[in-house]
């Protein structure tokens, strides 16, 4: 359908932790051993008390449910997220993830899937995880949540005047809609949005194409393949995407 749309979210978060690694990476290899001494503990109660046979090779027979506990896709694909990575973002201590591209209102569904998940198995690290949209100061970048977004026009072939068009119309609304893009009408918004550190001004929207200071950015990319998608950088870590994902239906469709 026409007015079908695709969202893709990228929600930045503050995790404290004590080393560089890749906090997501830590996480999900503890559940992936948590699994794994999981299935093992049931195999051996399954086998307890049945004798142990050799073949004539010396070689024990695996037990039921190792292989199982190798799969590492099926680690990936239990919640049913469409997650699209993560990566280190630039204030100390800040990491993003992605998900989608997706259509229409599930990006939301599975970004506070993703913000559940994330918080709840970080509990197990004893790691604090933060949304708030300035978690470190003044003196730090803060933490966004980025919301790409593309309609079938925007994607088709000479897709690129509907993007430019579309970018003109959230300037207009920007004033009423900015306050859907933060928790308590966007007001802790204003101390992310002061116009350094890679963001725009709260006040004003500008759009532009590889421009890191604007409200809404064009990648390269786009603008040389001629079609492809918008990208929001507005909406603050603690947004609530649903809201988000309704204000740019409205206003680009």
């Amino acid at each position: 359908m026409e007015n079908s749309y695709g969202v893709g979210v990228m929600n930045r978060c503050a995790l404290f932790l004590d080393d560089e690694s890749d906090p997501l990476d830590a996480l999900k290899a503890r559940e992936q051993a948590k699994d794994l001494k999981k299935k093992t503990n049931e195999a051996e109660k399954e086998n307890k008390g049945k004798p142990e046979t050799k073949p004539k090779n010396g070689i024990a027979p695996a037990r039921k449910g190792m292989k199982e506990t190798q799969n590492v896709k099926s680690q990936e694909n239990r919640s049913s997220l469409d997650y699209g990575g993560s990566n280190a973002e630039v204030m100390k201590a800040s990491w993003e993830f992605k998900v989608g591209t997706t259509m229409g209102i599930k990006a939301a569904d599975d970004l506070w899937v993703g913000r559940y998940l994330l918080s709840r198995i970080a509990e197990h690290f004893g790691v604090i995880v933060r949304f708030h949209p300035k978690p470190m100061g003044k003196n730090q970048p803060g933490i966004g949540c980025h919301h790409n977004f593309r309609i079938n026009k925007m994607r088709s072939e000479g897709g690129i005047k509907e993007i430019e068009r579309i970018c003109k119309i959230p300037c207009e609304r920007h004033e009423q809609d900015i306050k859907n893009y933060g928790l308590g009408d966007g007001e802790e918004n204003k101390k992310r949005l002061t116009g350094k550190f890679e963001t725009a001004s709260f006040e004003k929207c500008e759009w532009g194409v590889d421009d890191r200071s604007a409200s809404l950015r064009l990648q390269r990319s786009v603008k040389t393949l001629g079609k492809g998608f918008l990208e929001d950088r507005r909406p603050a870590g603690d947004c609530d995407p649903y809201r988000v994902c309704a204000v740019l239906a409205e206003t680009c469709t």
